[in-house]
């Protein structure tokens, strides 16, 4: 197991760019993820290390899937030329 005291202490060359644990059942979705560089992914970023926690500990967040399981919380950008 990898630990670290915190953030700037742990470094590594190479491992899983994302965690991803999916459980496909008739009729049910269920999804867990977690990312080493945040929500952002995006070095500076607030969000950047706000997952990093849960990744050095093998732990995850839910994911939502389906119309019931992400009404209202999602966004939505329309880019145009």
């Amino acid at each position: 197991m990898v630990c670290a005291a915190s953030t700037d202490a742990f470094f590594f060359g190479s491992g899983p760019s994302n965690r991803l644990v999916v459980e496909l059942k008739e009729g049910r979705v269920r999804a867990e993820s977690v990312w080493p560089g945040g929500v952002s992914g995006v070095p500076g970023n607030p969000h950047y290390v706000d997952l990093l926690p849960l990744w050095l500990t093998n732990d995850t967040v839910p994911l939502p899937f389906g119309e019931d399981g992400i009404e209202g919380k999602t966004a939505t950008e329309r880019f145009v030329p």
